[in-house]
């Protein structure tokens, strides 16, 4: 069977990495004694199926995750046995039984949203009123075109942003991103923040969602969760 499972990714692992998350959870299964399902080969693994990375020091309220078992499971006894084994920082909030045909989410996710807020005492805390952060913004969205440069290990590559960000506000403190995650392109919050004229460390992110378009209009989509 298919257990869809939607977790909180909290303070307390705010800095674990995503592998190192896929390796807690599945020390996890295997304390709860659930019948994880192995993948075949030299070196087999169990079957798991994370829709998302997420960088390195951001939380969510909505990770979504599909786990294949050998036996049924009740959802509420596997959400309840694996949250009874997991560390701290690391939470099951809902699980189901989803079928053989259902979408997996890691393969159909195309967008994520965040909320950002400044830190405590940073600069934007101390000195940007929400005046220029909100002029920021309208700058971002009239734009026709904004080009970031991304550093990896094969070197340098421009990015234009604008089309990667399908929807952006800024609204009692909270910046609110809605940002492409998938293969048509991925835009990073870290990014926008610097290309909104702000310093990244200077802001907390976290994510709050994970859905799939459904058509072009950016207000038509589906949770990760629903699919």
């Amino acid at each position: 069977m298919r257990i869809r499972a939607e977790f909180t990714k909290g303070d307390g692992a705010r800095y674990v990495s995503h592998l190192d998350l896929i390796r807690t959870w599945e020390r996890a299964m295997r304390r709860a004694g659930l019948p994880v399902a192995m993948s075949q080969g030299f070196n087999p693994h169990p079957k798991m199926a994370p829709t998302s990375s997420l960088p390195v020091g951001q939380t969510s309220r909505s990770e979504v995750i599909e786990v294949t078992l050998t036996e049924p499971v009740d959802p509420a006894e596997f959400t309840r046995r694996v949250n009874a084994a997991m560390p701290g920082g690391l939470r099951v909030t809902r699980a189901k039984e989803v079928s053989d045909e259902a979408a997996s989410p890691a393969s159909v996710v195309s967008g994520a949203m965040y909320e950002a807020r400044p830190v405590e005492g940073s600069v934007e805390h101390a000195g940007a009123d929400p005046g220029s952060v909100a002029g920021a913004v309208r700058r971002f969205l009239d734009a026709g075109e904004v080009v970031v440069t991304r550093k990896s290990d094969k070197g340098e590559r421009r990015v234009d942003l604008r089309p990667l960000v399908h929807d952006l506000s800024f609204e009692g403190g909270v910046l609110r991103m809605t940002l492409a995650a998938g293969r048509e392109g991925t835009a990073r919050p870290a990014d926008l923040l610097t290309a909104l004229g702000f310093d990244p460390a200077d802001w907390t992110v976290e994510r709050t969602g994970l859905y799939r378009a459904d058509g072009p209009d950016p207000t038509k989509w589906t949770a990760a969760w629903d699919l």
